[in-house]
């Protein structure tokens, strides 16, 4: 059996961290600085030196935040090189014959479907957190239509692929996935446990860790004055201590505008499934 301990974070936190560091999406960048000193020189506002922020990667620079917040979660196109490979193709559920992606996507479903390091895209050094994987929205996924031509032997028309609108789109969509779907979809789900970054830092990890020994079976106990327990449910002291002065420290930083336009363009029926925004 497994376990799933999804982690998530506040979105203020979340946006501000993906704005300054995003992950597999170089079309939310303005792009990599191409030598070390162009890295080390920094951004100028209003003829001033910008220094990077905590947590922000040197050589990246950032779309500004109302760039960023309301871009499409995409790519502007499918690459050309994309059309020229070789296709592997594969049937299930009764679905149109699509191409295999890389990490068991299908080209329904993710842009681009493979990525050719040679595009020089993004820097070789910087391929393995920043090669394009912009997922499409599932709305749009949907299986069901059915279709409208004679001759297509009863398979499923691949519905056109959308993109997330913004990354607050995206971060809903994750949210219902990992939170509400992901525990049904398993089998043999030993257990599952939805845990906030912010709860982390405040408690430290013990409680997790608690959690993990007694979800663990068989447990290994020991026996004493307090009763029989889970061995790693004992206090540890190498466990990861609890930092609560780094609760919300980017968002010190960031302009009172930008806090107000996250908080108004999240979805709050999500958010309210973390705890967030009750």
């Amino acid at each position: 059996s497994s376990l799933i301990v999804a982690v998530f974070r506040d979105p203020l936190d979340w946006i501000e961290a993906m704005r300054l560091k995003p992950y597999h999406a170089p079309f939310h960048m303005q792009g990599f600085s191409t030598t070390p000193a162009a890295a080390a020189a920094g951004k100028k506002k209003n003829g001033e030196k910008e220094q990077p922020q905590q947590g922000e990667e040197k050589d990246i620079r950032p779309l500004s935040w109302q760039e960023f917040c309301t871009r499409p979660w995409t790519m502007p196109r499918r690459m050309e090189y994309e059309m020229k490979v070789t296709t592997t193709t594969r049937a299930s559920h009764n679905r149109t014959m699509r191409q295999q992606c890389r990490y068991d996507f299908d080209s329904s479903e993710v842009i681009p479907c493979l990525y050719n390091p040679q595009s020089n895209l993004v820097p070789p050094n910087r391929v393995r957190g920043f090669e394009p994987i912009y997922e499409f929205s599932r709305r749009s996924s949907l299986l069901g239509q059915p279709p409208q031509t004679a001759n297509n032997k009863g398979r499923w028309l691949v519905p056109p692929q959308q993109p997330f609108d913004s990354i607050f789109e995206l971060r809903a969509d994750k949210i219902v996935h990992m939170a509400l779907e992901l525990p049904l979809l398993l089998p043999n789900l030993g257990g599952y446990i939805a845990v906030r970054y912010e709860d982390i830092l405040q408690h430290g990890m013990q409680p997790l860790a608690e959690w993990l020994s007694h979800a663990l079976s068989p447990p290994t106990t020991t026996t004493g004055s307090s009763g029989s327990r889970p061995i790693c449910a004992r206090p540890n002291a190498q466990l990861a201590a609890a930092q609560p002065t780094l609760l919300h420290h980017r968002q010190a930083q960031m302009p009172q505008q930008y806090k107000e336009w996250i908080t108004s363009h999240v979805h709050p029926r999500t958010e309210r499934l973390l705890g967030y925004f009750v």
